[in-house]
């Protein structure tokens, strides 16, 4: 289950929103050592998850576009309810921080380049951010979120068809 809402006032030069999320998701796989784990160790978990933030991106010159995002995220784990599966804490009793409520705020800029000739047109698109996420109350969670995305596309047959490459890279730094 998930349900979002979103209020969003723009311009030609700027954007602001206001939004929200809360999420209940009660089958999660969770590979305790990794997507090559014995079968015996595949198990399961419920996540359940909310926040609020705000957002404003601004037009700079004609091909960019800068933002700032802010939000304040509450999340828990819980045993899993899926009965195929064995649940996380049967499996893993001593897992470090399972089961603790986790708040946290995030905050973060990027930066936004569209080099745009429609969608079977010569494209190029980029996107760089960094943000930090820090815990609150009594959680020592901190760390650093880079991300870096490119895009491009070439025509390959006119008004139909396009190449399109993409590279993704998110890199999170402990604090």
């Amino acid at each position: 289950q998930e349900f979002d809402t979103r209020y969003t006032a723009s311009s030609d030069k700027a954007e602001f929103t206001l939004a929200g999320s809360y999420q209940w998701r009660p089958k999660e796989n969770f590979y305790g050592l990794g997507h090559r784990s014995e079968k015996s160790q595949h198990t399961d978990f419920a996540l359940r998850q909310s926040w609020i933030g705000a957002h404003i991106e601004v037009a700079a010159p004609k091909h960019l576009r800068w933002g700032i995002e802010n939000r304040w995220i509450s999340t828990k784990t819980l045993p899993g309810q899926n009965p195929l599966t064995a649940s996380t804490p049967d499996v893993f009793p001593d897992l470090p921080g399972f089961g603790t409520p986790v708040r946290m705020y995030s905050g973060g800029a990027y930066v936004k380049a569209d080099f745009s000739e429609g969608e079977y047109g010569w494209t190029g698109r980029a996107h760089i951010g960094a943000s930090y996420q820090h815990g609150l109350g009594d959680s020592q969670l901190r760390y650093f979120n880079y991300e870096g995305q490119l895009e491009g596309r070439m025509p390959v047959r006119s008004g139909q068809s396009a190449f399109v490459g993409q590279v993704a890279l998110n890199v999170n730094h402990e604090r």
